[in-house]
């Protein structure tokens, strides 16, 4: 996974290692289980490793190699760094660096954090689509979504023969990309976006009002499937095989 200029690797089977892009320096090392799933935060200080194995996940800090917080759920690291939010099967809870913790609103599926400073984007069991706040205050609702991909303040989904990208603070329809690609995927900060078809990628740069075509790839496997999208990069899934 990669994060600024850090990747972590799965260095050994009970340990990761956070390289330096820019010289080729171990920044730290985490010793946790393998088959561990790592998400590295953008400016590359901080990651959230969680182990299917042992149920937990835990947050460390990049730059000193510290664990500073450890919870029995998935954690999604928020913007700033100083809280992350998990879902226990019935509860959004919140959690601050130091272990503490309050649950903000039931029955959720799955979350994400947006790219606007102290909103959540969070999806419950009827499928409605909710932004909250931190406190757990609905600022806006929207029913029913087919959720695509999350990715900073932006929702893409799938409706019929086009891709549709959604406000997700508002809620409000930006536009569509008349296009089938299947899945899509966002990235991270809403800035990207790419999908499939028939067996050929196509990556687009989403604006405020238009979204405009970088590129198309055809594809190895008719059933290839896009499985992250960050800056230059696409990673691609079919068979048994993952391409970049």
């Amino acid at each position: 996974e990669i994060g600024g200029d850090t990747a972590v690797l799965q260095h050994t089977a009970s340990e990761l290692v956070a390289i330096d892009l820019r010289t080729g320096a171990i920044r730290s090392r985490f010793v946790q289980p393998s088959l561990a799933e790592v998400v590295v935060a953008p400016t590359g200080d901080e990651a959230t490793v969680w182990s299917p194995l042992e149920r937990t996940a835990s947050v460390w800090s990049v730059a000193t190699g510290v664990c500073m917080l450890r919870a029995p759920m998935e954690l999604v690291m928020a913007v700033d760094g100083a809280r992350a939010f998990g879902i226990d099967g019935a509860q959004i809870r919140e959690w601050a660096m130091d272990g503490r913790h309050h649950a903000a609103l039931p029955a959720w599926l799955e979350v994400a954090v947006a790219t606007v400073p102290d909103v959540l984007i969070a999806r419950d069991r009827a499928g409605t689509v909710h932004v909250i706040d931190h406190a757990g205050v609905s600022r806006h609702t929207w029913s029913p979504a087919p959720v695509g991909s999350f990715g900073g303040a932006r929702v893409a989904h799938a409706e019929g023969s086009t891709v549709v990208i959604t406000d997700a603070t508002t809620g409000a329809r930006a536009y569509a990309i008349d296009r089938p690609l299947g899945a899509p995927a966002l990235s991270s900060d809403g800035s990207l976006l790419a999908g499939t078809f028939k067996g050929e990628s196509s990556v687009w740069r989403l604006g405020d009002h238009a979204a405009v075509q970088l590129s198309a790839m055809h594809a190895r496997k008719p059933s290839v499937e896009v499985i992250a999208i960050a800056a230059s990069r696409i990673a691609l899934a079919y068979d048994n095989r993952v391409e970049l």
